[in-house]
């Protein structure tokens, strides 16, 4: 097994323990759409600290974080047995708009940088991205 398969399976085995106790805890009453929707929510003031620059370790342990809820939703309806179609398009909807929230947070930063033509990268790579959705 590779190095990355055995950070995907701990990632994964500690998103399920969580899952199971978020579900014991709200009484199987936490959808995971709201999981995913406030993981999505996240990543706007994520973005802003981003794009403000001065905060970066703060932006990065909480995209580590809310980043988690990625996987955390799908966890969770799984365990709740509402894995759904609908929901698969809702977390891939969400997806694409955390990724446009963060390029654009990192366009930003790099347009008040010292070299703003940089920003033109960050653009280009998040049209990049939009072609492997």
């Amino acid at each position: 097994m590779h190095f990355i398969d055995r950070i995907r399976t701990i990632v994964r085995t500690g998103m399920h323990h969580i899952a199971r106790l978020l579900n014991t805890a709200s009484d199987g009453r936490l959808h995971p759409d709201a999981v995913t929707i406030i993981g999505c929510v996240m990543h706007i003031p994520i973005a802003v600290l981003i794009a403000i620059g001065h905060y970066d370790l703060l932006a990065a342990v909480l995209l580590i974080i809310f980043g988690l809820f990625d996987t955390l939703d799908g966890e969770l309806a799984r365990l709740q047995k509402r894995s759904s179609p609908r929901g698969m398009l809702l977390d891939a909807s969400t997806d694409r708009f955390k990724e446009t929230m963060l390029y654009t947070g990192i366009a930003l930063a790099l347009a008040n940088s010292p070299h703003p033509w940089t920003a033109a990268l960050a653009a280009a790579v998040g049209e990049l991205r939009k072609g492997q959705g």
